[in-house]
């Protein structure tokens, strides 16, 4: 029960956890009623100290526990609430189980449509599980989820699986179980595929031959040891050689077994009895009582299922009573008909929900490749809306933006001014006067440093801004600029072309716009004119 206030959390979660522990084994011990109420004190005490794994996982037993009462309604509602606490908590594995014991529960009462939607839940919850003990353990649940419904196929696929899982874990009695489950659920498969597909049943009886032997050895090595097990093993091993074709062992191992074997269920031992009755006959024996036998077995496990059908179905029929056997198959073949289409639907509904997120998925593609585009055309216009589209420098706006995003740090701002530019094209033409802005724009930025800024203000007139350097160094670097067009061959674009170029510099001050910077270096320019063009110009009140 909780401990006392006064203990620490995680101490009163370990004495929870012992006490869920020691109930699980009253339990075990069929002591459901004492322990019952204990669990459900547990599950609220964990409630309200904010267990929520704890609340779940004794949910979940008491869960169990009904359902092993075969009391369905008050199963479900228990593994219901395990669900609900073990989202709250995040345990996915914790909620697989719940949803597996809701999966059969809702098989047992006639729901197929039910039980095959909370497979899909768990289903979906084990896809991104790798946990060997949790994943054995789920599709454990789910193999006998597919047998109550009949579907022999879906639960061999799910025993695989949980055998893949359980051959990572040490732990013999796991490893039994699930070879004995993959055994028992390939049997029954092969009752399915022999008379279509006789191929493939033949190919899964081969697959089987390693699981049993292992069950063999398994229980060969509990029964040497005084332990029960070994009627599992002579049962399927008895199924095993029937329909491989040798009855006569066969045949003795299930005398044997139906003569002596304690330990195994109901559901099992009248198959063992059918079995036996239908060898019987097929030797020309009497089956009269292994039928009777059978009958009495059937009765006494009766749950209105799929499998519980084609058992009383097979007892009546070896009982020579054609008629109610007829009726009970007839039965059984609408329940397995209305749990292939509700299997089929939850497939249809699952591919459905596939379909529409693989359609969103495409939508949102689009969308992000729609959107990706229209970020790129606004990139392209606004890259548009700041170039010169003759020069491709940065224009007039360009260099706003920069002037106005530059810090503090020494910009020096030069105003370049082609000479006699009119007369280029008046001599040579617009287009060859193009050609030279372009050629001369190109020849200009190859000569600034890679962080300085050029810009083309209109006409022939351009704006350097460098920026985190003296006005002497600058001076130096507008030379170079101004050599670099002095000394270019411009013959390829017209004989007798000559291009120079007129430079006005200037500091700009701390804080100041960019129009009285611009104004300081124009005049400066016109300076350079007026002194005989083809030359730089500094700021004398500037200077050092």
């Amino acid at each position: 029960m909780r401990a006392p206030r006064g203990v620490a959390a995680p101490e009163r979660r370990e004495a929870a956890l012992a006490l869920l522990a020691h109930l699980r084994q009253a339990f075990a011990q069929n002591r459901f009623d004492s322990a019952g109420p204990l669990v459900q004190a547990l599950h609220a005490e964990a409630l309200a100290d904010g267990e929520l794994q704890l609340a779940a996982e004794a949910a979940l037993l008491l869960a169990k526990g009904h359902a092993n009462r075969e009391q369905p309604l008050p199963a479900q509602e228990w593994a219901e609430r395990a669900i609900v606490h073990a989202q709250a908590a995040g345990v996915v594995e914790l909620e697989a189980s719940a949803w597996v014991l809701v999966a059969s529960e809702r098989a047992r009462s006639q729901q197929p449509a039910a039980s095959m939607q909370a497979v899909g839940h768990v289903l979906r919850l084990m896809a991104g599980v790798d946990d060997a003990r949790a994943v054995a353990t789920v599709f454990t649940g789910v193999t006998l989820s597919y047998q109550a419904l009949g579907l022999d196929l879906h639960a061999l696929e799910a025993a695989r699986r949980a055998l893949r899982a359980g051959l990572v874990l040490a732990d013999e009695s796991i490893l039994l179980r699930l070879q004995i489950n993959v055994v028992h659920s390939g049997l029954q498969a092969w009752d399915q595929l022999h008379e279509v597909e006789p191929a493939k049943a033949a190919a899964l009886l081969a697959e089987l031959r390693a699981p049993l032997d292992a069950v063999e050895r398994t229980t060969a090595a509990l029964h040497a040891r005084g332990l029960p097990g070994r009627s599992s093993h002579d049962f399927l091993a008895a199924g095993w050689l029937a329909r491989h074709g040798d009855e006569a062992a066969a045949l003795a191992l299930l005398q044997t077994l139906t003569t002596a074997a304690a330990d195994l269920p109901p559901g099992l031992m009248s198959d063992a009895w059918l079995l036996l009755g239908e060898l019987l006959r097929r030797r020309g024996e009497d089956p009269g009582a292994a039928a009777e036998a059978a009958c009495q077995l059937v009765a006494r496990c009766s749950d209105g299922g799929a499998a519980w059908l084609q058992r009383a179905a097979r007892a009546e029929e070896l009982a020579g009573r054609a008629a109610p056997a007829l009726a009970l198959l007839r039965r059984s073949h609408a329940r397995q008909l209305a749990t292939v289409r509700a299997a089929l639907d939850e497939r249809i509904d699952e591919l459905a929900a596939r379909l529409v997120e693989l359609q969103l998925r495409d939508e949102n593609r689009q969308l992000r490749a729609h959107n990706q585009g229209l970020e790129a055309d606004v990139r392209h216009v606004s890259l548009l809306a700041g170039t010169d589209a003759l020069t491709g420098l940065p224009n007039r706006r360009a260099l706003e933006a920069a002037f106005d995003a530059r810090g503090d740090g020494g910009q020096v701002l030069a105003v370049l001014d082609l000479d006699h530019f009119k007369s280029i094209n008046d001599r040579f033409s617009h287009l060859v006067g193009d050609a030279v802005l372009q050629a001369a724009a190109a020849q200009m930025a190859a000569s600034l440093r890679a962080p300085d800024l050029l810009a083309r203000l209109g006409g022939e007139e351009f704006v350097a801004l460098l920026d985190g350097v003296s006005l002497a160094d600058a001076a130096s670097v507008l030379e170079r600029v101004r050599l670099a067009l002095h000394g270019h061959d411009w013959a390829a674009l017209a004989e007798g072309l000559k291009v120079t170029v007129s430079i006005g510099v200037t500091r700009v001050l701390p804080g100041e716009p960019l129009p009285p910077a611009l104004a300081r270096a124009d005049a400066l320019l016109y300076r350079a004119k007026h002194e005989g063009r083809d030359r730089v110009v500094l700021d004398p009140g500037m200077a050092g």
